[in-house]
């Protein structure tokens, strides 16, 4: 809802695509029962939690849960410590603290998803600028690439310049070493 941030034209289509695959018998094979899309004005900060709150007690340890988030995201540099974001639907760009208030930080969703959902089958699935960062440190040269972004791209000769801690990449490679775990950027 925040006007600094351009609208993304194909986001709900994607999830939406996202979710027929996951239905389709010769796709994903899922029950449409067990699938949670959050779209549009939905999909605030409250909305996502509440989301994956619904995998956290539904989820059993034999499940197999796949999350599947397409927004933009947010570079480490805008942020004081470092951390990435996935935009939501009512993130406020005002300051550093607002955005930490009204967003989902990249790591707190890792860890969320770690601790919290009983599934020892997990995909996380992020369609955001800035998640390959997740996956990499800024010292192995991770750029900072957009496409989907709500700032201007950093170029990836520049990528070396920026500064701040590698703040969420030990949490995704946590995710990512999890028995039947993985997470696609």
């Amino acid at each position: 809802t925040d006007k600094r941030i351009p609208t993304l034209h194909y986001s709900v289509k994607d999830s939406s695509d996202f979710v027929d695959f996951l239905k389709d018998p010769k796709g994903g094979q899922f029950d449409p029962t067990h699938i949670i899309h959050i779209s549009n004005e939905k999909a605030t900060l409250e909305g996502i939690r509440e989301g994956l709150g619904r995998l956290r007690v539904d989820a059993q340890a034999d499940d197999l849960v796949v999350v599947y988030l397409s927004s933009h995201g947010s570079p480490r540099d805008v942020d004081p410590n470092g951390v990435s974001y996935v935009v939501v639907h009512d993130t406020n760009l005002d300051d550093a603290a607002t955005l930490y208030a009204t967003s989902l930080q990249m790591i707190d969703l890792v860890q969320q998803i770690n601790r919290e959902v009983k599934a020892r089958r997990v995909v996380l699935v992020l369609d955001t600028c800035f998640s390959g960062d997740a996956l990499t440190s800024l010292e192995a040269g991770a750029g900072g690439t957009a496409s989907r972004g709500f700032s201007a791209p950093v170029p990836r000769d520049k990528a070396a310049e920026i500064s701040g801690p590698p703040a969420f990449s030990a949490a995704f490679q946590n995710l990512s070493i999890g028995y039947g775990r993985a997470v696609i950027t």
